[in-house]
């Protein structure tokens, strides 16, 4: 926002991810005042300097961010093939609101067999990148796509094969690799908290409880730098 002209000082005050910087340009011995033209005329001087400090500081950006959601067959309530997961992560931002994401997650889902449910969990780890393609123009709503490695264990019904009944699990715990790709939507509520919703597809190799897993969740972010 221009606010004219004060004891030969011009003062431009712009947003570069809710911070206020003030830029004065001094102009020697004289006293002015501004016409339209000539204020139009400085802020497109300005445009580059504003948008290189909107970009150092979403460098400086990180934050620590916790996630949960539904799994597979999106199911309220428990059941044969109802899903969760649960997830913490740290993520730290580069240019223009991108970000890398280092976290682990745990995801478990159930089988129903006569009358009784056996849980089949996953604990893994991710190093990921997601890229930002879309923001409204106040900085304070992105949208963005990640793409991640992810590695870790899977344990079908804690490790116990055998079953009340004297029946015999076939399913057996395994070390599990793959990847997953991420729609994310971020939402900052303040300068510290950034509420997410996230959709996302892992495909995993090496386990005996599926390759492929769907999730969908909600989190929050608490920026910390």
């Amino acid at each position: 926002m221009l606010r004219g002209c004060r004891d030969g000082s011009l003062f431009y005050q712009a947003n570069a991810r809710q911070r206020v910087t003030l830029i004065s340009v001094v102009w020697k011995g004289r006293k002015m005042c501004f016409t339209l033209p000539h204020i139009q005329k400085l802020k497109n001087d300005f445009s580059m300097e504003l948008t290189i400090i909107e970009t150092s500081a979403y460098q400086e950006l990180r934050g620590i961010q916790l996630t949960g959601g539904l799994s597979d067959n999106m199911r309220w309530k428990n059941g044969d093939g109802f899903g969760y997961h649960a997830g913490i992560a740290v993520s730290t931002y580069t240019k223009n609101a991108h970000h890398w994401v280092v976290g682990a997650e745990y995801l478990e889902k159930r089988y129903g067999y006569r009358d009784c449910l056996y849980p089949a969990s996953q604990f893994t780890g991710e190093g990921g990148y997601y890229l930002n393609f879309l923001s409204d123009r106040k900085k304070t709503f992105f949208a963005a796509l990640g793409l991640s490695a992810l590695a870790g264990y899977e344990t079908v019904n804690w490790g116990e094969s055998l079953l009340p009944d004297g029946s015999r699990l076939t399913d057996e715990d395994n070390f599990i690799y793959g990847g997953a790709l991420t729609l994310e939507l971020s939402a900052y509520v303040t300068d510290k908290i950034v509420l997410l919703v996230n959709g996302r597809q892992r495909v995993l190799f090496g386990g005996d409880c599926g390759k492929f897993h769907t999730q969908v969740g909600v989190g929050i972010r608490f920026m910390i730098r």
